[in-house]
C-alpha cells in the first residue's frame, strides 16, 4: 500500500509471503474436463517490504501461528477452466479460506481468446482472456502458450465485493472513489502452468487525489518440480477422493464457491471507560473554539460512543457535572449512529415539556444529517412528529428530520421503498401538506419536509402546488421539492411545469416563483433548447428584476460550463442570440440591464480539476431596490455528485412600508425570516422580526457585538470498507471526516442615519483521516492519512437605505488558511519485526478576498472610501 510512490517522503508498505504449493489431482471425470485437486502449503514464511535485514531478506523464520492457520489440505475443482467448487474442513477459518480461494483463482484459465462472465474470488466478473502467442497444440508435451487474463473488477456483481459494513452516501461529493483492476500473465506448457504472475490494485480516493491509496497485490506462481501421479483414476467420484484425505480426522469437509468469504468488520475495541474518555477530553467539549484539536477529539468520542452500551451513555447525559457540555455530547451521541446510543437519547430527552426546547431541537438537527441512520432513528422521530406537541417548534423540526432520514436511509437501503414503515411516513407528510393548504406558514414547513425526502412519490403533489398553489410562497415552496432530485429524474411533467411557470404559459406569477423555477432548470443540466429559449426571451422580458437576475445567472452559466456539466457551449449559444438580434434594440439594452437582482458565483477551490468548491449569492430585490429574498450557499462538486455544505436565506418583506416607495412590494408590515440549511437538508425557518415593533425591537438590539448564532458539529464522511485483495487477505480502510462550525454575526444599524452593516462570521475547522490495513494474526500493515485545516470567513453588507433605489455593496473575505497534511506507514510482523515511517507537510494559503461581480465592486467603490 503507498500514499502515492512517487513521492520522495512516502514508501510503501506491505506483506512479503511465500510458501511451497503442492497441488495433488485427486481424480478427474471420465471426459477429462472435470480434474479435482488437492492443495498443501508448506515452508511458509512471512516478513515486512520495508524491514529487512542481511540474513532473512524481510522474511521471518516460520511463525507456528501462521503455520497453523494455512497448513491444513483444501481441495478444488476445475471444469474446463472454471472453479467448481472448493472444500475445507468445517473449522476453517474465513482467513485461510480465503487465501486457498485465491490460490484455486489462478488455476482458472482458458487456453484460447475468449470473453465471459467467470464466478472469482472477487465476486461475477466479466473476464477476458488474450492468446498472445501459441507454439504447437497446447496438449502436446512441446506446445507453448502465452495468455493474459483481465478482470473488470468495476463490473464485478456480488453483494460480497466493495465493502463489507457501512460506506458513505455515495452520492455525496465527500464520499471516497474506488476503482479497481486485476491482470494475470500465464505462460502455459504442456497444459501445465509453468508461470503465472497476478497483479490487483485497488484505489482508494477522497477530494480529487489529496487523500488517496492504493493497495496492490502481487502473486508469483512459479512451477519447480513434476511428478507422475498414479492414483488420479482410483476414485469413483469427488466425494470418494476427499474423503480419503486424512481419514482418521474425522472432521467434515464444506464445500463452498470461489468467491471470498466475508469477514466480520472488526467492531473498533473499547477504549476505556466513557467517563474517563470525557473528562480526560473535557477542554475540548467546553471550548468555544473551531479549531483542528476540537474537531479531532469529536472524531475520537464518536468512536468511544459506539462501542458503548445505552445505560453506560445515558448515565453520562444525565450526569448533572456534565451539565455545561450536554450540547456536544448529545451531537456527538447522534454521530455514533448506533441503536444503543438512541435508546440512551429517547429515554434522557423529554420531547412533550422539555426543561431545554433548543436541546431537543439540537438533537433532531443532528439526527436529520446523519449518514448512516437507522431504522429505530425513523421509528423513533416519526413517533415524536406524530405527538400533539404543545411547542409547535419542536413538531415541525421533528418533521423536517425525520423527511431528511427517510431521504438518507432510502438512498442506503433502495429496498426500503417496499416497507410499510416508507408508506407510513409517506403518508404522515403528504396529509400534513393537505390538511394545512389554507394556512401559509403551516404548508411550507411541510413542503420544505417534502424538499429534504427529495423522492419522485411527491412528484404530482408538487407540480400541482407550483403550478396552482394558492399563494406565491406555497409555490416557491412545492418548486424546492425538486432541489434534490438528481437530473436525469427532472424530466416529462416536471420540467414541462417549471417551464410554464416560468414563461407564464396559463397565467402570471410571482417574480419569486419565476426565479425559482428557472433556477432548478438551470441547475439540473438544461438542454440547449432550454437555455436558447431562456436567452432569446430576455429581449421582451417586462418584469425588470427578473430580466436582471436570468441575465446575470446565464453569464454564469457561460463562464463555468464545466460546473455544469453541459455537452454545449452555453457561451456560444448567447454569442449566437445576440449576433442574430444584433440590431435589436432591447437586446443591445441587455448590455446594460437596469436592476438590483442578480446570481453570482465565485470557485473558491479547484482540487486537481475534480472537486470544485465554490460559493453562490441569488439576490432577489423589489424594484425599489429592498430587499425580498438572498440566499447565501456553499458547496462541494465532484463530477455530477455535489453537497451543500451550508445554505444561509434572508426573506424579507413589507419593508417599503417603513422607507417608502411603489407598490411593488404590497405586503401592510415588515417581516423577515431566515432559513438554514446544512449538508443538503433544510432546517426550521426562523422568524427575525414581524411588524414595526419587533422590527424596532432588533434595531435597538444591534451594535452589542458578536452574537453566536450556530455552533455545531458535523460528520462529514462516515466509510467503513472491507474488501478482498488477489492474495486472499482481507483490506480493511476507514474514512472519517468531521466539521466544526461556528457562525455569528454583528449587526449594525442606524434608523437615523438610514444606514447599515452586517458581518456573517463563519468560522470551520475541517478533519479527515483515513486508516488502511491488512492484518493475518500478529502480521500487520498499513498507513494513516490526517489531513486538516481551519479558517474564517467574513460575508459582509453595507446597505444605505436613506433613498431609492437602495445601495449595497456586498464583500467576501478568507482569512488566512493553514493545511496540514500527516501521514504514518508502519509494518509489523510479530514483537521483533517492525517498520514505520511518518511525516507532515503545512501548506499556508493567504487570505483572499473574493470578487462579486462588476456592478456590485463598483457600488462599493461609490459607497466605501477603503475599498
Amino acid at each position: 500500500m503507498a500514499k502515492d510512490s512517487s513521492k520522495e517522503d512516502t514508501l510503501p508498505a506491505g506483506l512479503n509471503f511465500t510458501s511451497k504449493l503442492i497441488v495433488k489431482p485427486l481424480w478427474q471425470s471420465l471426459d477429462k474436463n472435470s480434474v479435482l485437486f488437492q492443495a498443501n502449503l508448506k515452508n511458509v514464511r512471512v516478513g515486512n517490504l520495508q524491514a529487512k535485514d542481511s540474513n532473512s531478506n524481510g522474511f521471518s523464520s516460520q511463525n507456528s501461528h501462521i503455520h497453523d492457520l494455512l497448513s491444513p489440505p483444501f481441495c478444488f475443482k476445475i471444469t474446463n477452466g472454471e472453479n467448481h467448487g472448493i472444500w475445507f474442513k468445517e473449522s476453517s477459518s474465513s482467513t485461510y479460506k480465503n487465501i486457498a480461494k485465491a490460490i484455486s483463482n489462478l488455476f482458472q484459465l482458458r487456453f484460447e481468446s475468449h470473453q465471459s462472465i467467470e464466478t472469482t474470488i472477487f465476486g461475477v466478473c466479466p473476464t477476458q482472456y488474450q492468446l498472445l502467442s501459441s507454439s504447437q497444440s497446447v496438449t502436446e508435451d512441446d506446445g507453448s502458450l502465452s495468455i493474459i487474463k483481465d478482470i473488470s473488477l468495476n463490473k464485478c456483481k456480488a453483494s460480497n465485493f466493495g465493502f463489507n459494513g457501512q460506506s458513505s452516501d455515495t452520492s455525496r461529493a465527500l464520499s471516497p472513489q474506488q476503482s479497481s483492476t486485476s491482470q494475470t500473465t500465464y505462460t502455459v506448457k504442456g497444459g501445465v502452468i509453468q508461470l503465472a504472475s497476478s497483479e490487483d490494485q485497488h484505489a482508494l480516493k477522497l477530494l480529487g487525489r489529496k487523500i488517496d491509496t492504493t493497495a496492490s497485490s502481487t502473486q508469483l506462481l512459479k512451477l519447480e518440480s513434476t511428478s507422475n501421479n498414479e492414483n488420479i483414476n482410483k476414485y469413483k467420484n469427488e466425494a470418494d477422493a476427499i474423503q480419503a484425505i486424512n481419514p482418521k480426522d474425522k472432521a467434515k469437509w464444506i464445500q463452498e464457491g470461489i468467491e471470498h468469504s466475508v469477514s466480520i468488520v472488526p467492531h473498533p475495541n473499547k477504549i476505556s471507560k466513557l467517563k474517563d474518555v470525557i473528562d480526560a477530553k473535557m477542554k475540548y467539549l467546553t471550548s468555544k473554539e473551531s479549531n483542528e484539536k476540537v474537531t479531532q477529539n469529536f472524531l475520537y468520542l464518536v468512536q468511544a460512543f459506539r462501542t458503548a452500551g445505552s445505560e453506560e451513555i445515558l448515565n453520562i447525559l444525565r450526569d448533572e457535572n456534565l451539565d455545561e457540555i450536554k450540547y456536544p455530547l448529545v451531537e456527538i451521541t447522534v454521530a455514533a449512529q448506533t441503536d444503543e446510543a438512541q435508546s440512551a437519547l429517547m429515554d434522557y430527552l423529554e420531547f412533550e415539556y422539555p426543561p431545554d426546547t433548543f436541546l431537543v431541537e439540537r438533537y433532531l438537527v443532528a439526527l436529520s444529517i446523519s449518514i448512516h441512520p437507522t431504522r429505530k432513528m425513523l421509528e423513533d422521530v416519526l413517533s415524536i412528529a406524530q405527538m400533539d406537541l404543545p411547542d409547535k417548534s419542536i413538531h415541525e423540526t421533528a418533521t423536517l428530520s425525520l423527511a431528511s432520514l427517510m431521504y438518507t436511509y432510502s438512498r442506503n437501503n433502495p429496498a426500503f421503498k417496499q416497507d410499510k414503515l416508507f408508506d407510513e411516513i409517506k403518508d404522515f407528510l403528504v396529509n400534513k401538506v393537505k390538511k394545512t393548504l389554507d394556512d401559509e406558514d403551516a404548508v411550507q414547513i411541510y413542503l420544505l419536509a417534502l424538499s429534504n425526502a427529495g423522492l419522485s412519490d411527491f412528484v404530482p403533489l408538487a407540480t400541482n402546488l407550483a403550478e396552482k398553489g394558492s399563494t406565491f410562497k406555497i409555490q416557491v415552496a412545492a418548486i424546492q421539492i425538486f432541489k434534490r432530485f438528481p437530473a436525469h429524474a427532472l424530466k416529462g411533467k416536471i420540467r414541462k411545469t417549471l417551464l410554464q411557470v416560468y414563461f407564464q404559459t396559463n397565467r402570471n406569477y410571482d417574480d419569486t416563483v419565476r426565479i425559482a423555477a428557472a433556477s432548478i432548470l438551470m441547475s439540473k443540466e438544461p438542454s440547449k433548447q432550454e437555455i436558447l429559449n431562456f436567452a432569446v426571451s430576455l429581449a421582451d422580458e417586462q418584469r425588470q428584476e427578473v430580466q436582471k437576475f436570468m441575465t446575470s445567472a446565464l453569464k454564469i452559466m457561460a463562464t463555468r460550463n464545466k460546473e455544469f456539466r453541459l455537452p454545449f457551449s452555453v457561451k456560444s449559444i448567447l454569442a449566437a442570440v445576440f449576433r442574430h438580434h444584433l440590431k435589436s434594440g432591447n437586446f443591445q439594452a441587455l448590455k446594460t440591464v437596469i436592476g438590483f437582482s442578480r446570481a453570482i458565483k465565485t470557485q473558491i477551490a479547484d482540487v486537481e480539476g475534480e472537486v470544485l468548491s465554490s460559493f453562490s449569492l441569488d439576490l432577489e430585490f423589489t424594484k425599489s431596490g429592498t430587499t425580498r429574498r438572498s440566499t447565501f450557499n456553499l458547496a462541494i462538486q465532484a463530477g455530477d455528485r455535489s453537497v451543500d455544505i451550508l445554505t444561509i436565506g434572508l426573506y424579507a418583506e413589507g419593508l417599503l412600508s417603513i422607507i417608502g416607495g411603489d407598490d411593488d412590494d404590497t405586503a401592510s408590515s415588515p417581516r423577515a425570516i431566515a432559513t438554514l440549511g446544512l449538508m443538503d437538508t433544510t432546517l426550521r425557518p426562523y422568524q427575525i422580526f414581524h411588524g414595526q415593533a419587533e422590527l424596532l425591537g432588533v434595531v435597538m438590539s444591534t451594535g452589542g457585538g458578536e452574537t453566536n448564532i450556530l455552533s455545531t458539529q458535523i460528520l462529514l464522511i462516515d466509510h467503513v470498507q472491507q474488501m478482498v485483495v488477489g492474495s486472499g487477505m482481507n483490506l480493511n480502510m476507514n474514512i472519517a471526516g468531521a466539521l466544526t462550525l461556528s457562525l455569528a454575526g454583528n449587526v449594525e444599524m442606524s434608523l437615523w442615519s438610514r444606514n447599515s452593516n452586517t458581518d456573517v462570521i463563519n468560522r470551520a475547522a475541517v478533519v479527515i483521516k483515513g486508516a488502511t490495513e491488512i492484518s493475518l494474526g500478529e502480521l500487520q500493515f498499513g498507513q494513516t492519512v490526517t489531513v486538516s485545516g481551519v479558517t474564517r470567513v467574513d460575508f459582509i453588507t453595507t446597505t444605505e437605505f436613506s433613498g431609492i433605489p437602495m445601495k449595497m455593496c456586498l464583500r467576501m473575505g478568507r482569512e488566512d488558511l493553514l493545511a496540514r497534511l500527516s501521514s504514518h506507514t508502519y509494518e509489523k510482523v510479530g514483537i521483533n519485526k517492525s517498520y514505520s515511517k511518518s511525516y507532515g507537510r503545512k501548506q499556508a494559503l493567504p487570505g483572499e478576498t473574493y470578487i462579486m461581480d462588476s456592478e456590485v465592486s463598483q457600488t462599493c467603490k461609490e459607497m466605501l472610501e477603503d475599498y
